[in-house]
């Protein structure tokens, strides 16, 4: 993930915390929903489950996102239940990350 991506959600948590109290402005990142990889199955003429299964097997998931795992997260950042979370970011890209910080 790029600095890019985060400064605008901790800057955006920042500025509602001081206005709106438990405005968590969590960010969701997803890595390699299914969906997505449609865009680049088009753009490259190729077969949509060969490059979901090429994807996949590069992950240490061994799979791509499917788009309702995606949107189970981001109910739940939208929920009371995530009424501690601030200015965070929840990497769903499989694994691909893990030993990053």
């Amino acid at each position: 993930m790029k600095a890019g991506q985060l400064v605008p959600t901790k800057t955006v948590s920042e500025v509602l915390e001081k206005r709106m109290p438990r405005s968590a402005v969590p960010m969701l990142l997803d890595g390699f929903p299914r969906d997505l990889q449609q865009v680049r199955a088009d753009r490259e003429g190729r077969d949509l489950d060969a490059i979901v299964q090429e994807v996949g097997e590069s992950l240490p998931a061994g799979r791509v996102a499917e788009p309702e795992e995606i949107a189970r997260t981001a109910a739940f950042l939208a929920s009371d239940a995530c009424s501690y979370l601030f200015g965070n970011a929840i990497y769903m890209e499989g694994g691909m990350r893990r030993s990053t910080p």
